[in-house]
């Protein structure tokens, strides 16, 4: 396989560039006896270095935005993309005619920023947008019909999961499954989302898709199988690591209000 001469040097260069941070690591024990210094005052030749990163890097990823406009033209091949983010927006170039020609924001990226600030009406119209263009690329469906969900239209949400189950069953970690039988429970079709919820739990954990099925059990009046389901929600908790407990909270806290309004 040909090596790039343009990637060793871009490696090389930041080897050295951090090669200055870390290499008075080592040092750190001779310089304290040679000049009569203790731990405390020895640490701050690592920390002097440190804090000077921290302070210009707001100014130099500011600068950066300002004159890194355009990707390197020395390099890419022909047809291919790159993707910059300059002040905030996400740019997308594209490699043509030996030059880096501007296409403007990438769709699909910009939905999904609309649905990390919480727009998701605006998500879902740029979704719209990003699969005229890939009709054929299950993500957009798929967030398109997260996005029906969260505003309340699961009619719409359904044959946009069918279509991405239907390429792959188990994506998103089988989410997508999950949501689709939620959608269907959603739109009276309670049959179809009782069997396609419990083919899903045998092999999913994930609480949104536990407190779905018993909220869809709740609606029939199976109190204890409803109740049963959530409490899996909560059983979780005990033996989950401290940052997965923090990213579950929300769900435990659905949980308990949920099994708190179920009747006793």
């Amino acid at each position: 396989m040909p090596i790039d001469p343009r990637k060793i040097a871009v490696a090389t260069t930041g080897f050295c560039a951090f090669l200055n941070l870390y290499s008075p690591q080592a040092l750190l024990p001779e310089l304290a006896r040679e000049f009569s210094a203790g731990p405390a005052e020895m640490s701050s030749v690592m920390t002097a270095s440190a804090a000077a990163i921290a302070l210009t890097a707001p100014f130099t990823g500011a600068l950066a935005d300002v004159i890194g406009d355009e990707p390197d033209p020395s390099l890419g091949e022909e047809g291919q993309f790159a993707i910059k983010i300059n002040g905030g927006t996400w740019l997308q170039w594209l490699r043509t005619g030996g030059e880096w020609v501007l296409q403007g924001t990438p769709l699909g990226l910009e939905a999904k920023r609309y649905m990390d600030d919480g727009k998701i009406a605006a998500a879902r119209e740029a979704f719209n947008r990003a699969i005229v263009g890939r009709a054929d690329t299950p993500d957009p469906f798929y967030r398109r019909g997260i996005c029906a969900i969260q505003l309340g239209d699961f009619a719409a949400a359904v044959p946009d999961l069918e279509r991405v189950t239907g390429k792959v069953p188990d994506y998103d970690f089988q989410r997508a499954a999950g949501l689709l039988a939620h959608a269907y429970a959603k739109t009276g079709q309670k049959e179809k989302a009782e069997s396609l919820f419990r083919r899903v739990t045998t092999t999913s954990t994930l609480s949104e898709t536990y407190l779905h099925f018993a909220e869809l059990l709740a609606s029939e009046q199976r109190t204890p199988e409803a109740r049963e389901w959530a409490q899996k929600v909560l059983d979780k908790k005990p033996t989950m690591p401290g940052y997965l407990r923090r990213r579950e909270r929300p769900w435990f806290r659905q949980a308990k209000g949920f099994l708190g309004r179920l009747p006793k």
